[in-house]
């Protein structure tokens, strides 16, 4: 069993960031939009700083222009705490867990709702060396890593850009975030992408499999 990342979307987005060799990054605040969204990329609950499970008669005091006003006590329920502004650029990947003669176990039917077209980066190594390095010319820093899904009605605790709702942990994301304006899209070259990867369709998904390579003598 290996792993690859892939870009899942509309066809002519793909096909233009594969020939053109880029990312695209989104503000990550515009996530948070509580729309309807047939294709579940929204989620009302990203880039929540904590969620507090409130118990049985916990007091809890309102701030109102930096002063304490009248202290609450609540039976049950759940705090959440969110920034007004957060300057991150977001660019979500999925990843695929791919075996020799099984469908790939990472395969959902909801993934199909978000695009018909599929970037697969098969050289992830060289993909992440061609990003640094195109970040690093840019002043730009950032994070990466796979997303840890929560269930938001008995999680407590501190969360990070990297936490999300356990509803969308069928997308098996992985996030790259740029700590840049934050308030415009970024397009990010990706030198080489073209070696790094290759584009199909969605429906080929299901017939993705690993496929050892034999060295001719």
């Amino acid at each position: 069993m290996i792993k690859i990342l892939s870009k899942i979307h509309e066809a002519r987005w793909i096909d233009d960031m594969y020939e053109n060799e880029y990312l695209y990054f989104n503000p990550l605040l515009g996530f948070r939009r509580n729309t309807n969204d047939p294709s579940r990329r929204n989620d009302p609950r990203e880039l929540n700083l904590a969620n507090w499970q409130i118990n049985h008669n916990s007091k809890i005091e309102l701030m109102k222009d930096q002063e304490k006003s009248l202290p609450l006590t609540l039976k049950s329920g759940t705090i959440v705490e969110y920034p007004l502004q957060a300057k991150i650029n977001c660019c979500s990947l999925h990843w695929i867990r791919l075996r020799k003669s099984e469908v790939p176990d990472s395969l959902d039917k909801r993934l199909f709702d978000l695009g018909n077209r599929i970037l697969i980066i098969h050289d992830i190594q060289g993909f992440l060396r061609s990003l640094v390095k195109s970040l690093e010319e840019l002043g730009i820093k950032h994070d990466r890593g796979c997303v840890d899904y929560y269930d938001p009605n008995s999680f407590n605790g501190v969360l990070s850009p990297f936490h999300k709702d356990q509803e969308f942990s069928f997308q098996r994301e992985y996030l790259i975030l740029l700590y840049s304006n934050g308030s415009e899209p970024i397009r990010i070259t990706i030198p080489g992408l073209k070696d790094f990867s290759k584009v199909l369709d969605m429906k080929s998904y299901e017939s993705l499999r690993v496929s050892p390579v034999h060295s001719e003598d």
